[in-house]
């Protein structure tokens, strides 16, 4: 089971990549976009990502003189993670329109980024380029030197955003992930959570309906470790 932090990491970037970079947060929200509006053509909302892929890779990848295909394939997992927020609002009788991108940022994972002890290689509209880490000192008590300084923790993705703020510039937000069965069980009821990765449920498929259940069976305080557990339950 994993557990997933997220550590804003400020990048020293020059005038070049820092162009390369705003190049490559437009192509990925157009990308994004594109794969929204053409979910959006039919009698039905699409949003599965196979579906959305088969229908839109290509044209994306032509119409952007060949952008990153993983960069590709992120814009639209974004883009149906969004779709399918609308269709469950108005499932549930609420109001939702199309998404619209406009918030400058760009999703990596292993495949478009690679992250190193003191810098990152990011894959953008062009080659390459590896930014230096803006970082506290390693023995300061803050997020970084607790996951992103431990060898305990793995960096397994991030999100590219540009802060004007605190930070004039470019900020990755890397995810790091630890197994901590114990931490984060199947069901904490207090914490209003529910866990359904590998190890709780035995690496084996779970129904909602089991889901609904548990939860409808627990009450304050109650805390289903995993699937052994949850079997005496429900």
């Amino acid at each position: 089971m994993e557990v997933r932090r997220t550590v804003p990491v400020a990048l020293d970037v020059d005038s070049d990549d820092a162009a390369l970079l705003e190049d490559t947060v437009d192509t990925f929200l157009w990308s994004a976009q594109y794969v929204v509006d053409h979910a959006f053509k039919g009698e039905y909302v699409t949003t599965s990502k196979t579906t959305l892929d088969d229908e839109t890779y290509d044209d994306v990848r032509e119409a952007t003189d060949g952008f990153n295909g993983g960069l590709v394939q992120a814009a639209r997992n974004k883009a149906a993670e969004a779709c399918k927020s609308v269709v469950a609002r108005w499932k549930q009788g609420k109001k939702a329109s199309k998404p619209r991108f406009t918030s400058p940022h760009v999703v990596y994972d292993k495949r478009t980024a690679t992250f190193h002890d003191d810098y990152v290689s990011l894959a953008t509209t062009d080659s390459r380029i590896e930014p230096d880490y803006v970082l506290p000192d390693e023995d300061s008590d803050t997020p970084h030197s607790e996951y992103l300084f431990s060898d305990e923790y793995e960096t397994t993705g991030a999100e590219l955003h540009y802060r004007d703020d605190e930070w004039d510039g470019w900020v990755v937000h890397d995810h790091h992930h630890n197994n901590d069965v114990e931490t984060l069980p199947f069901l904490a009821y207090d914490d209003r959570q529910v866990n359904v990765s590998a190890e709780p449920v035995d690496y084996q498929p779970i129904t909602l309906t089991t889901i609904v259940k548990s939860i409808d069976a627990a009450d304050v305080g109650t805390r289903i470790r995993d699937r052994n557990e949850l079997e005496s339950v429900v």
